[in-house]
């Protein structure tokens, strides 16, 4: 049963993308419609590494490398960039030029994107980790993570990619509006920054995919910004649940 619904939501993207295929798309467009392709197929091979809406995931220890670039966050001082999380996978692609305000007329989260930003809020609490304030582009899936993730946002064009929301997007510009971007943020003392942007404009200025959700974090050296790690969504559970036996087993 599992497998048929999710060679019906293939199915979906697939007329999507031909319904679209009249229009210029944009590079994270195609991006996003291909990701979505393969998000069906790893759900149609049992990989819920990523795991969609309804999928269950059993909760495992937090990955060693995860695990420590945690704990060193919530000594504060770093930039943690997020892609935004999960989204609807019926809808792929942003009506141009994209209203910010309607979000109607934009790819938003999924119920399990929602969940799952509101954990991560939830598990930086729990474990410590200090957020002094967040930023995003002023799309609604990028504020909403940030808002349910950090508690609030202040949005800011240069994040979304593009110069004004009329503009095509390019991933150079892009690349280069985040470093622009990043050269007037200044590390908090035993606090991070967060931001929540696209796979497009880090993946140009920093050479890293992030898949929806996953969060880098970024530490400054000298003038620059580099990329240290990313933490997966699944991690933050992990976490919170290691912590929470750990607890057990000391009482």
């Amino acid at each position: 049963m599992s497998k048929k619904i999710g060679i019906v939501l293939g199915l979906v993207v697939l007329v999507i993308a031909v319904v679209y295929g009249g229009k210029m798309i944009s590079p994270q467009v195609k991006h996003d419609a291909m990701e979505s392709e393969s998000k069906q197929k790893m759900y149609m091979e049992g990989d819920t590494s990523h795991e969609m809406g309804g999928v269950p995931r059993m909760h495992q220890h937090a990955q060693p490398d995860e695990a420590k670039l945690v704990a060193e966050i919530s000594k504060g001082g770093y930039v943690l960039f997020m892609r935004h999380e999960r989204t609807e996978l019926e809808k792929t692609a942003d009506v141009e030029p994209t209203i910010y305000s309607d979000c109607s007329a934009q790819r938003d989260l999924s119920p399990t994107g929602v969940a799952s930003a509101k954990e991560l809020r939830v598990a930086l609490k729990t474990i410590g980790i200090p957020v002094a304030k967040a930023f995003s582009s002023p799309y609604c899936r990028t504020m909403k993570t940030a808002e349910y993730a950090f508690g609030s946002t202040i949005s800011t064009q240069k994040l979304s990619g593009r110069a004004t929301n009329t503009d095509e997007f390019d991933m150079m510009k892009a690349g280069m509006f985040l470093k622009e971007f990043l050269s007037t943020i200044e590390p908090v003392s035993g606090k991070n920054i967060g931001i929540v942007g696209h796979w497009g404009n880090f993946n140009s200025a920093f050479g890293k995919h992030l898949h929806e959700g996953d969060m880098a974090v970024l530490q400054k050296k000298g003038s620059d910004y580099v990329y240290v790690g990313t933490i997966h969504p699944s991690t933050w559970s992990d976490v919170i649940h290691d912590a929470e036996r750990m607890k057990m087993m000391m009482h």
